[in-house]
């Protein structure tokens, strides 16, 4: 890991541009996995959110979680209106206007 940061010195130094290579994850992205545990470089940009593995591990089962959730609720509503009462939602729409 030390010897990396040396090198990456000696690059910014010699004025090679090592970062032009660095991809960027403002639209989200995953970092993989590697066989070592030095860590890399990351290009952060603002607000941003960095996770441990665990952490990232219990964020992507809570959104399953939801994910599930929704669908159950959202197909029982669904299931439950039948077209008069879709209509009576409508009609009372119609009549109170914007709220």
């Amino acid at each position: 890991m030390e010897e990396d940061i040396k090198t990456m010195i000696e690059e910014v130094i010699r004025g090679t541009r090592w970062f032009d290579s660095l991809i960027g994850m403002d639209n989200g992205g995953y970092t993989g996995e590697w066989s070592n545990s030095n860590g890399r470089l990351a290009l952060l940009h603002e607000k941003e959110l960095v996770l441990n593995a665990k952490d990232t591990e219990n964020i992507l089962a809570a959104v399953n979680a939801v994910r599930l959730i929704s669908d159950t609720v959202f197909k029982g509503i669904a299931d439950s209106l039948d077209s008069a009462g879709i209509a009576s939602m409508a009609l009372l729409g119609s009549q109170l206007g914007d709220v």
